[in-house]
């Protein structure tokens, strides 16, 4: 288990270019001295979360554990910066701090909290909409890790834009409704001339039946509610997966690349059955 002292030690690594990541670095941003960085540093070792190789790198281990605990973080951050009105930097230290010295448990159910309350509030607002998808007799209320490709507009092949998004994205039921959370991942892509180039999702916008509106969330992740889902079904009746519409736009440093559309298929795994499909009656 990940202590909150390697925790910052994680998160304050992930954030750093790499040839800055060095034991001075470090101290100088964690505010502490360099015997105890290499003493941690040594510990993350150990763990597999870190190697020292040309100097300090992340393992995919490191940084799937950094991107975890950043993800619960701004969760939590959000919530004591809009609500109890606490200052940006004080929120971070308070959310990182309550991840850690209270029970996985009560920082699960909070974040589940926090993001129905925020889906209900969303969802609140689209009330009444023809297009509002419902979920009644499909999915019961409820917050689901659910499995999603993007792909090609009207095309079963996969977009580019699929590698820079995290899996499985975040389904919240609410009252037969759904609000989805994606969250975004740097990618890397070689060009013709064999230059690795650096991306990220910039902007994404859904499908709300009559026109693309810009998906709400900061930077990195991106919140919408479902809206004119299309099913689609197999040949037993039973639930394949789901379409919605989108418009994404990716960035390379700071140029905007052009936008282009995309479906988002979900793939509900809600049944009893382990078959991955959900009975339709």
């Amino acid at each position: 288990m990940i202590t909150l002292g390697q925790a910052r030690y994680l998160l304050a690594m992930d954030q750093m270019p790499g040839r800055e990541r060095t034991v001075t670095k470090i101290a100088q941003e964690l505010g502490v001295k360099k015997p105890s960085v290499t003493n941690m540093l040594n510990g993350l070792e150990e763990r597999g979360l870190v190697k020292k190789e040309r100097g300090l790198i992340l393992t995919a281990q490191g940084r799937a554990a950094a991107e975890e605990i950043r993800t619960k973080q701004s969760v939590i951050t959000s919530y004591l910066t809009g609500e109890l009105g606490l200052a940006p930097a004080e929120a971070d230290n308070d959310a990182l701090v309550m991840m850690f010295e209270t029970s996985e448990k009560f920082v699960a159910g909070l974040i589940r909290k926090i993001e129905t309350d925020a889906a209900r509030a969303r969802l609140g607002e689209l009330v009444g909409s023809a297009y509002l998808s419902n979920f009644q007799g499909i999915m019961a209320d409820g917050v689901y890790a659910m499995p999603f490709q993007l792909l090609k507009k009207n095309d079963s092949r996969l977009s580019m834009g699929d590698k820079g998004l995290r899996h499985p994205a975040k389904l919240v039921v609410i009252g037969g409704y759904g609000l989805i959370s994606l969250s975004a991942l740097p990618i890397t892509h070689k060009s013709l001339p064999g230059h690795t180039l650096k991306g990220r999702l910039a902007r994404l916008s859904y499908w709300n039946g009559e026109k693309y509106v810009e998906a709400w969330g900061e930077e990195g992740s991106y919140s919408f509610p479902v809206m004119d889902m299309h099913w689609r079904y197999d040949q037993e009746k039973s639930l394949d997966f789901g379409v919605l519409p989108l418009k994404v736009q990716a960035s390379v440093g700071l140029v905007h690349m052009p936008e282009s559309l995309a479906d988002l298929a979900i793939y509900p795994e809600t049944d009893q059955a382990g078959t991955g499909k959900v009975r339709v009656s």
